[in-house]
């Protein structure tokens, strides 16, 4: 478990452009924040606090249980597309997210035999999660490691149109979630989630005019701005992934679903670019439709990322000041500093845990509000050229 961070600013390494927005951490939806008659969202439960075990002073910060019984009987299929996202906060705002995941005590209220500050890999140099300004663990049980990992490229002047939100809301690319065998009802012991990227909306929706044609993306799809209703159709691509199903369950309209051993996949923001979370954590608040609004997810997705492959996502972006130099071809400039900070928030085995071997991962949060929509076809983007660094720097932390 880790110190809670002030925030993280995931900026630009998640995305080439979540970079100056801060990933627009307290932005609303768009046609929902103007509907005076309704809260936004509903009132969410208090956060779930593991509690100490037997000699471990340290909460735990876990998603709410399992219920013991379900409230129906139906197996309702929904389909979601992310519309917003922000790091480190839901996307309405609030304290740090996250939840504890290695299950492991680190720093002075840690049990009296610990000599050291304890993880499940070896630190860097230079690395330490307790400070002495905060020397105790986060009193919520949440870990979140990348604190300022990517400050750095949080203060490059990037389009908003180029960022991860403003891919997603003008459908360039999307997240989709689907939930299967779903009763519909607050409790519900078994359903089926899965997550899959999508290249956008290659279809024209049901808005009229404000599904307006898209700029071409060099990939050889045409996409259309999505209306945003229920009714938009997110394409599916063959060489994505593949979407596999978790078991989750629903309590008190919390969709919860953990992936303990496998992977999912988030898009960078940048082309086609893809980072693979290790471990997902994912529990968002089910909200059903109300108002002519399609159903809505409001949640939490956490869980590792390599800090070796985000650097390479780092190094293929091109620096948005200059635009004629990678930034990985800089030997002084943004790619040193961010390649310095990112090193320097790992906190985590990206994979399993080694306690000789040198941490290799970061520990992320990222808030989603997530709107019903449909899948659509499945469509071929032409591949993004092969991406090599002329200047050959090491996109590798020592």
């Amino acid at each position: 478990m880790r110190p809670t961070p002030s925030r993280i600013a995931l900026a630009g390494a998640l995305a080439a452009s979540i970079a100056a927005t801060t990933l627009v951490a307290c932005q609303l939806i768009v046609g929902v924040k103007d509907d005076p008659g309704a809260p936004l969202l509903p009132a969410r439960p208090p956060p779930v606090d593991g509690g100490p075990t037997p000699g471990d002073p340290c909460a735990h910060a876990r998603p709410p249980p399992k219920p013991t019984v379900n409230d129906g009987n139906d197996a309702n299929e929904l389909v979601f597309a992310a519309r917003k996202v922000a790091v480190g906060q839901r996307v309405d705002g609030g304290g740090p997210i996250g939840f504890d995941l290695d299950g492991v005590c680190s720093c002075e209220n840690a049990p009296r035999d610990a000599a050291a500050p304890r993880t499940l890999c070896k630190l860097p140099p230079g690395v330490n999660l307790c400070p002495p300004d905060k020397p105790l663990d986060d009193p919520f049980g949440r870990d979140l490691g990348g604190v300022n990992a990517f400050q750095p490229l949080a203060l490059l002047n990037v389009d908003k149109s180029a960022s991860i939100d403003g891919q997603l809301e003008q459908g360039q690319r999307g997240l989709l979630v689907t939930v299967t065998g779903y009763n519909g009802k607050a409790n519900d012991t078994s359903v089926g989630v899965s997550f899959q990227l999508s290249p956008g909306t290659t279809k024209r929706g049901t808005c009229g005019d404000a599904s307006a044609p898209l700029p071409d993306a060099g990939d050889g799809l045409q996409r259309y701005q999505p209306c945003w209703d229920g009714n938009d159709e997110w394409s599916q691509a063959s060489s994505s992934q593949a979407g596999r199903t978790l078991d989750g369950y629903v309590t008190n309209y919390e969709l919860v679903v953990e992936d303990k051993i496998g992977t999912t996949k988030v898009f960078a923001g940048i082309g086609t670019i893809e980072i693979e979370m290790a471990g997902p954590v994912f529990q968002a608040t089910l909200v059903p439709p109300a108002g002519g609004k399609p159903w809505l997810l409001d949640g939490v997705l956490a869980g590792r990322i390599d800090a070796n492959a985000t650097l390479k996502t780092v190094g293929a972006l091109l620096d948005p000041l200059g635009k004629v130099q990678y930034l990985c071809e800089q030997t002084v400039g943004v790619y040193p500093i961010a390649r310095d900070a990112v090193c320097g928030a790992r906190d985590i085995s990206f994979r399993g845990a080694d306690p000789d071997a040198t941490c290799d991962g970061i520990s992320v949060a990222v808030g989603f509000v997530l709107e019903g929509a449909k899948k659509g076809a499945t469509v071929t983007p032409m591949p993004p050229p092969v991406f090599e660094c002329d200047a050959g720097q090491a996109l590798r932390c020592p």
